[in-house]
């Protein structure tokens, strides 16, 4: 298994880790999503078990995608590729959508380490997925351009 492999299966796992200490935060002190003020979620557990998710995490659904994305990461088959392709379109998703909750603001003030703590994982642990998700993928595309090549080259 390639470096990049490796380095984004485990960014993947330590995500879902975060995301859900992340959905345990988001209960407790409730918040709900509110990307860019246009979610308005209600119900932090009816949002994160709906399409919404929290502030700190994203919704179930994507959470069990994501799982099933990374243990496909690592076979050389299409379900690697679409393993890859998707933790790398997951991790563009979460950034952004990280950085566009409220709690933003809140997280980088550090009035609270616990919700700071994981907003910082999500946010690292994400970015990792969408870099080495990246190369992953460039790897992958060289690699078969190169054996693609090398049989159609005629001797």
């Amino acid at each position: 298994m390639d470096k990049n492999t490796r380095i984004l299966e485990l960014s993947s796992l330590s995500y879902l880790v975060s995301a859900s200490v992340g959905f345990v935060l988001a209960s407790t002190y409730y918040l709900p999503a509110d990307f860019l003020g246009y979610l308005n979620g209600q119900d932090v557990a009816r949002d994160f078990l709906t399409f919404k998710g929290t502030a700190l995490s994203p919704p179930l659904v994507l959470l069990v995608l994501q799982l099933i994305f990374t243990t496909w990461v690592a076979d050389d088959s299409r379900w690697g590729w679409i393993g890859m392709v998707g933790l790398t379109i997951l991790g563009v998703f979460y950034t952004i959508t990280q950085l566009g909750e409220p709690v933003t603001l809140r997280a980088l003030r550090f009035t609270n380490w616990g919700v700071s703590m994981v907003f910082l994982f999500n946010l690292l642990f994400a970015v990792l997925m969408a870099i080495f998700g990246w190369r992953e993928w460039h790897r992958r595309t060289e690699q078969n351009a190169d054996s693609a090549d090398r049989s159609s080259c005629v001797w």
